[in-house]
């Protein structure tokens, strides 16, 4: 498989892996809401929230990329997404913290949370993909 190749799966790999995450997140939503656990919808929609803004962030990696067949190009603008985006939510969370607001501590861990594990699911399917 050559560079294109190996780069355009991969792409369609973890852009599946996200769809079906945001899916996840998405019938947890309607779920909750049906069964009027508001609170719980809510959380879950902030993190349905998290993996669609990591979804744009992928495709805009692969968009600024110079050359959109270097996966590891891609894969250093996409990793960079996960040092400032978050940065926000960190500053929410000590902030949430000093002031004793633990529903915004809960909403802030959630958001840091979730950027994790997609920062691990792109690391583990970059890795494997090295390999």
């Amino acid at each position: 498989m050559d560079q294109i190749e190996s780069t355009n799966a991969f792409s369609r790999e973890f852009l599946e892996k996200l769809s079906i995450l945001k899916q996840e997140r998405a019938k947890a939503v309607a779920d909750l809401s049906a069964s009027g656990r508001t609170d719980e919808a809510r959380f879950s929609r902030i993190q349905m929230n998290i993996v669609e803004i990591f979804e744009k962030m992928y495709h805009a990696s692969v968009k600024m990329s110079p050359s959109q067949e270097h996966l590891e190009t891609i894969g250093k603008s996409y990793m960079s997404y996960f040092e400032t985006i978050p940065k926000n939510w960190q500053l929410a969370l000590e902030e949430a913290k000093q002031f004793g607001n633990h529903e915004a501590v809960h909403i802030e861990t959630l958001k840091l949370a979730q950027a994790e594990a997609i920062k691990t699911m792109f690391v583990e399917a970059l890795s494997r993909i090295k390999s």
